[in-house]
C-alpha cells in the first residue's frame, strides 16, 4: 500500500508562526480534500508535524491537541500514523514548505546556483542576495 505523508501545519491546518497557546488554525479544505481523497483509493496516510517532536516543551500536549483536530474535522480515521520522531517512510510527501530537488540536474553546477537563490527567495524575501 503506498504511503503519503502530511505535513500538519500548513498543508491541513491554516498556519501564520507559532502562537503561545499553541492553537491550531483552520482546515484547509484542498490538503482535507486530497487527504480524502488519496485514503478513499486506499493509500496509508501519515501525518509528520513538528508540534509532536520531543524536543518540543509540550510535545504530548501537542500529539493531543492534533489528534481532537483530526477527530473534531473527520479525519482521526482517515490517519494510520501521527509521527513524533524523524522523517517518516513514505513514498510521498505533502508540505508547504518544501522545495523539490530533481536528482536527475545533480551534476549540474548551474543547478546548484539556482536551488541556492530559490531558498535564499523563501528564507530572505525575493531578491536576496
Amino acid at each position: 500500500m503506498p504511503t503519503v505523508c502530511f505535513d500538519f501545519d500548513g498543508v491541513l491546518a491554516q498556519y501564520s508562526g507559532w502562537c503561545e497557546d499553541g492553537g491550531i488554525g483552520e482546515p484547509i479544505p484542498a490538503g482535507v480534500e486530497l487527504l480524502k481523497l488519496l485514503k478513499g483509493q486506499g493509500f496509508k496516510i501519515v501525518i509528520s508535524t513538528c508540534r509532536t517532536h520531543p524536543e518540543h516543551v509540550a510535545a504530548v500536549a501537542q500529539y493531543c491537541k492534533v489528534a481532537e483536530w483530526l477527530q473534531k474535522h473527520g479525519l482521526y480515521s482517515s490517519v494510520s500514523v501521527i509521527d513524533t520522531v524523524g522523517k517518516p517512510m513514505a513514498d510521498v510527501y505533502v508540505d508547504n514548505k518544501a522545495l523539490f530537488f530533481d536528482q536527475s540536474q545533480g551534476r549540474n553546477d548551474q543547478y546548484a546556483e539556482y536551488m541556492f537563490g530559490v531558498i535564499m527567495d523563501r528564507v530572505y524575501g525575493e531578491g536576496a542576495e
